[in-house]
């Protein structure tokens, strides 16, 4: 269960941090309800989804290293792949820049995370 509300702790971290972030690097609004980060988005909140209803079938398995681990991986090929497409798609755009920076702040609170406990 404190795995649970790490990873929904992690979640409400990263919404505030990427309203946060369209702040500090003053994204368009108009690049942001296109089309293309429209379908990136949706995507990329599909991948994590599945990748995480996965993970917990494992961490009920192998226990709370694997699930850390496993976090890791699925935050990172999800924010790779998602910083790819906005670099393709939203040219001109600093979006993907954003999405380093959530990135990196998440999984500095997962390294945080996982000291504590």
């Amino acid at each position: 269960m404190n795995h649970f509300l790490l990873v929904n702790a992690a979640m409400a971290v990263l919404l505030i941090l990427e309203g946060l972030n369209r702040k500090w690097f003053a994204i368009d609004e108009a690049v942001l309800e296109s089309v293309p980060a429209e379908k990136i988005r949706r995507g990329s909140k599909w991948a994590m989804s599945a990748g995480l209803l996965i993970l917990f079938t494992v961490m009920q398995l192998q226990g709370a290293v694997a699930f850390s681990i496993g976090l890791m991986v699925i935050f990172t090929a999800v924010a790779g792949v998602k910083v790819y497409f906005e670099w393709k798609l939203l040219k001109g755009s600093r979006k993907y820049r954003m999405t380093l920076v959530t990135y990196v702040l998440g999984m500095l609170f997962t390294f945080f995370m996982m000291h504590i406990s």
